[in-house]
């Protein structure tokens, strides 16, 4: 999980898209973006256009997608059976 993207440390003088695409080359696959969402189309361009020119490997994202769904099927069934034992 990358830190707050849009937070100075993380930025270091780079743009949050710039970050963003960084981080997913580095190997995150969550990105926590803590403004209102005003800059959350730009890095879904960033990211399309590193996939496009090669930088980023769909099928690395795809992998990512599949982790994070796996966990949060994971938190549901834990909620679940936390809920169901009444703790």
């Amino acid at each position: 999980m990358a830190d707050d993207l849009d937070a100075a440390a993380t930025l270091r003088g780079d743009s949050v898209p710039h970050v963003a695409v960084q981080a997913l080359a580095a190997g995150c696959d969550y990105l926590l973006l803590a403004d209102t969402g005003s800059q959350l189309s730009d890095v879904v361009r960033s990211i399309m256009a590193a996939v496009d020119s090669g930088m980023l490997s769909e099928e690395e994202l795809g992998e990512s997608a599949r982790r994070i769904r796996s966990a949060a099927h994971r938190f549901e069934s834990w909620s679940r059976e936390k809920a169901s034992n009444g703790s």
